[in-house]
């Protein structure tokens, strides 16, 4: 299965995140931005919300830069 997840936001990073651990699924990551920028936006997390991000740290590497 292949799957197209539109928006590298925190959504869209989550599930790719989710689809990483299933062999059966190849997915791409797009976004209507050429680079990843600050935005000014945050996000509080606290215990394993931490954990989370670690883990995911370790799974989502890109694998192109985004308009090649």
């Amino acid at each position: 299965m292949e799957i197209c997840i539109v928006g590298g936001g925190i959504a869209g990073l989550g599930l790719a995140g989710f689809l990483e651990q299933k062999e059966e699924v190849e997915y791409t990551v797009v976004m209507r931005a050429e680079e990843w920028e600050r935005v000014g936006w945050g996000i509080g997390l606290w215990g394993t919300g931490i954990q989370v991000v670690d883990a995911s740290q370790q799974v989502l590497k890109p694998k192109h830069k985004c308009g090649s």
